[in-house]
């Protein structure tokens, strides 16, 4: 018998913040709400693998990585989330 059946995995829940301008809000993990979902740096990522960021065009691509981090009021924390279907 699988034990975790109906179980909620905290660690796959966010929740948003509040607006902070043109419907861009912070995506924080609901479990703990000082910690923001936040694009990694350029610099952060040396790997030269599938993760593309591509700061002169301001876009995030599949596979951009990301992180939980303090808030530090900087553009990389914050997301607007779009549905995929309306």
């Amino acid at each position: 018998m699988d034990h975790r059946r109906g179980m909620v995995d905290e660690d796959l829940m966010f929740t948003e913040s509040q607006d902070f301008g043109e419907g861009f809000r912070t995506v924080r993990l609901a479990s703990d709400t000082l910690l923001n979902m936040t694009l990694m740096p350029e610099e952060e990522n040396s790997s030269g693998g599938l993760f593309h960021h591509h700061k002169a065009e301001n876009q995030v691509k599949e596979g951009t990585p990301i992180t939980l981090d303090t808030w530090h009021e900087k553009e990389a924390q914050l997301w607007k989330i779009f549905p995929l279907c309306e």
